[in-house]
């Protein structure tokens, strides 16, 4: 028998469309999808603990229950950590003020010497920035009450969603399977699984190393004398979360308290170069001991999916990037007309391929 295939054109146009809809649906479905996305990962990250209650007789509700209690005492427990911390650094914004007006003063006659700009022009143009910035406050205080409102109503959303894809778990699963014919169920079995187990590894290697992270850059800060050094150890490590560019924006809230509070730049150099130690070593030692090489995505496609994600779905979208492009890639991996996009996210490089291709040239 000949196999029927559509033309190329054809193909590529399909999938571009296909891609181009979902990205609309994904984008303007945002305020929905997203939270239940992240909820559906949060569920596999306490699902372990769902699973040790219920092998020691606790009801699946009950055990259910406890799992999203606990997670909501740890959120609970970091806001209230950096409200009080927030609280302290408000009771010292007075002699903080005067350090940054004292540092700003230096810093404009530093410009002035050297970019031969004077003092008042340099004050000119920052009340002209700020001027644009304040025509667009309305808006801009409009957007964040909205943010709010979502986020308030998303506290209330989330546990309920994680307690309703747990409760339902086999629904989903059987779900999944009727899908499919039934002699597919075993590559769906497997799909599933390896997704499944690759998720939750990658989430429980992940808390292991954000903690490891946050005590590598508090340590490094108390080392230095840097001011609110747990508060910023602790908000890096977190930001460490976002793959790629956490590091650095958790990096210039210390640095910048560096240069305003100490009497010499080599404490800022010191932030810096601490930091970028401690992400070597996050990157080539705590990652693959502790994450583990399950989330097999190449820099390329992770970094595509970095910039994707934070497009569609902002901060939770670029959280989220890599697990969903590694789940993808499972799937991928085991659809045969999908392989050949499973190879080009993965970091293997088919040297068999490569080599006998070098030979026939």
């Amino acid at each position: 028998m000949t196999e029927n295939r559509l033309p190329f054109v054809v193909t590529l146009t399909a999938i571009l469309l296909s891609t181009v809809l979902l990205a609309l649906i994904l984008y303007f479905g945002r305020d929905i999808l997203a939270p239940i996305a992240l909820s559906a990962f949060l569920a596999l990250l306490i699902y372990p603990i769902v699973k040790f209650l219920t092998s020691r007789r606790v009801p699946y509700v009950v055990a259910i229950t406890l799992a999203i209690a606990l997670l909501i005492l740890v959120v609970v427990g970091l806001v209230v950590f950096f409200s009080l911390q927030i609280a302290t650094f408000a009771e010292d914004w007075p002699k903080l003020e005067s350090k940054i007006i004292t540092y700003f003063a230096d810093l404009q006659a530093l410009v002035e010497e050297h970019l031969n700009i004077a003092q008042s022009r340099q004050i000119q143009l920052l009340k002209e920035a700020t001027g644009s910035a304040a025509k667009s406050g309305a808006a801009t205080l409009g957007g964040l009450l909205l943010a709010f409102s979502a986020f308030t109503i998303n506290l209330v959303l989330i546990p309920l969603y994680i307690f309703l894809l747990l409760y339902y778990r086999d629904l989903w699963l059987e779900f999944f399977f009727r899908l499919t014919s039934r002699k597919e169920h075993n590559k769906v079995g497997t799909i599933l699984r390896e997704a499944g187990g690759m998720v939750q590894q990658y989430l429980r290697g992940l808390t292991i190393e954000t903690l490891i992270v946050i005590v590598l850059n508090t340590a490094a800060l108390l080392a230095l004398g840097i001011d609110y050094a747990i508060l910023f150890g602790v908000l890096a490590g977190l930001l460490n979360l976002i793959p790629y560019i956490g590091i650095i924006i958790g990096g210039i809230l210390p640095t910048l308290m560096a240069l305003i509070t100490k009497d010499s730049v080599w404490y800022a150099f010191g932030v810096v170069a601490s930091y970028a130690v401690i992400q070597i070593i996050d990157n080539n030692v705590i990652v693959p001991l502790i994450v583990g090489g399950r989330v097999n995505v190449n820099s390329l496609a992770a970094i595509v999916a970095l910039l994707v994600g934070a497009g569609l779905w902002g901060i939770t979208g670029m959280f989220l990037s890599l697990p969903i492009v590694a789940i993808m890639k499972v799937i991928f991996d085991r659809i045969d007309p999908l392989t050949p996009w499973g190879m080009i996210l993965g970091d293997a490089i088919p040297v068999h391929s490569v080599k006998k291709n070098e030979k026939q040239k």
